[in-house]
């Protein structure tokens, strides 16, 4: 907030006209609250219990995800998978950003989860939170993913 206070002294002092004061401060104020927003409602650690609108089977490890301040962590079913998060502030969109992940082996029948869990993960659009349940969702509103909050 300060840097808020600082610039609009700045342009008071220089005289600059009236309207440009608020378009800069008007400017500044969303550029903070963009950049300062986090979705904290998303942190937590969730179990894939849904992909592709199929029940999760049996899988070489348990898929999951963590989430927590712009970071995620998980696994695929196979391997673990981080990178950062982004959502926005007003709306329920969400992207998750690829990051480094294991390159682990494992049974046919898993690889091919994995691929479709790493698949779906890069379409997701948006989220609805619904109590302990997370969907993510693609750019029409179709469920890839369907998660419960892990209890701790």
């Amino acid at each position: 907030m300060c840097i808020l206070f600082r610039t609009f002294a700045i342009l008071t002092l220089n005289r600059i006209d009236l309207n440009r004061i608020k378009t800069v401060f008007a400017a500044l104020i969303c550029a903070f609250a963009i950049t300062s927003c986090s979705n904290d409602k998303l942190n937590g650690e969730w179990k894939l219990v849904e992909l592709l609108n199929t029940p999760v089977g049996e899988c070489f490890n348990e898929p999951f995800l963590k989430i927590e301040d712009g970071r995620y962590n998980g696994n695929t079913g196979v391997n673990f998978i981080n990178g950062e998060i982004e959502t926005c502030p007003f709306k329920k969109c969400v992207e998750f950003e690829d990051g480094p992940c294991t390159r682990m082996a494992a049974d046919p029948q898993s690889m091919a989860f994995e691929r479709s869990f790493l698949e779906a993960l890069d379409e997701v659009e948006e989220y609805v939170l619904d109590g302990d349940t997370l969907y993510l969702n693609d750019d029409h509103g179709n469920v890839l993913m369907k998660l419960v909050r892990k209890q701790q």
